[in-house]
């Protein structure tokens, strides 16, 4: 049987993308660093656009690594309604093996996304997804994959699947990519904190990074990350990665912003793609940071990215590029 090049694990919502005018953005100190935006109460805000797309973190990341030519399986769950149809015509479209997909009797999840000022603040029902749990994934799944990638996943049968995945992993030698969200890691916080389980690697930004190892400098949560490589990013001063004892930055690129929904999962799968295929993590720094800068300065929810379209972005910011040791 031909493996996997990756199982990828996690949510399959569908995205309403609603675009504002910015609204007032504030700045709480604490323990970790974290942004608000605030709405009045008994009022309106008006929209200047709504459009609805295929969505959730491991769908964007499967997508991504599809467009740049990974092998990949996908494990979520989605309703038996109108958007989980919405869901798998998408699906259809890629070459991802979408045969471990879950449908169950509930609705959907869905997610939506309030744009302002380019920056994404985001509701979520997570529905569907919260079903998937242990009985969903067996042996074979992982013993068919070269590489795990899992991405947020928030509810407790959610996160009894988690725990099998990663001892399914151990036993059978499959690295294991950790992509969480800021939910998960509120939701699981200290069981996560007392995991001690080593990740091949872990993505995720600055906040949630922040949030999970109790550091605000860069450096120090990359060092205080359980994974032999670690990857934080952190908006328009780009990305840190950490490679054993190797610490590198990347810049962002000079794009306008106009949408981050997604920026963040496009970054993961380019990153993972790149660096699983070729082992150089400089190179996998710099696709990453094209691809989402390519989402970024694009309203679409969805951006291609299939490497003629990558190359062609690379070869316009190349110079303005910058890959360094910190």
């Amino acid at each position: 049987m031909v493996k996997h090049d990756f199982l990828i694990i996690g949510a399959a919502l569908v995205d309403l993308i609603a675009t504002t005018t910015p609204m007032k953005r504030v700045v709480l100190p604490g323990k970790y660093v974290e942004h608000r935006i605030y709405l009045s109460l008994a009022s309106k805000t008006s929209l200047k656009s709504v459009e609805l797309s295929p969505g959730g973190s491991a769908l964007n990341v499967a997508v991504t690594m599809d467009c740049m030519g990974s092998r990949n399986a996908f494990l979520t769950c989605i309703g038996k309604n109108v958007f989980g149809d919405f869901l798998l015509r998408k699906l259809k479209t890629t070459k991802i093996n979408a045969s471990y997909v879950k449908r169950v009797d509930t609705r959907t999840g869905i997610g939506i996304n309030l744009i302002s000022g380019g920056e994404k603040s985001c509701l979520v029902y997570h529905g569907a997804v919260d079903m998937l749990g242990p009985d969903d994934l067996s042996p074979a799944m992982v013993k068919n994959s070269r590489h795990i990638l899992l991405t947020s996943i928030t509810s407790r049968k959610n996160y009894a699947l988690f725990l099998k995945i990663l001892k399914l992993a151990k036993k059978y030698g499959v690295p294991v990519i950790f992509a969480p969200s800021i939910t998960m890691l509120k939701a699981f916080k200290r069981d996560l904190q007392n995991l001690n389980y080593p990740f091949d690697a872990i993505i995720l930004n600055y906040e949630e990074g922040s949030f999970l190892t109790h550091k605000k400098g860069v450096k120090q949560i990359l060092k205080s990350l359980p994974a032999r490589v670690a990857v934080v990013t952190k908006d328009r001063e780009g990305a840190y990665a950490k490679e054993g004892s190797t610490f590198l930055s990347v810049n962002s690129l000079p794009v306008k912003i106009k949408n981050t929904t997604g920026a963040g999962d496009v970054f993961c799968g380019a990153f993972v793609n790149t660096y699983y295929k070729t082992g150089a993590i400089k190179e996998a720094l710099k696709i990453a940071t094209c691809v989402a800068s390519m989402k970024l300065s694009k309203m679409e929810a969805e951006v291609q990215c299939f490497p003629p379209q990558v190359i062609k972005f690379l070869k316009v910011y190349e110079k303005k590029l910058r890959v360094r040791a910190i």
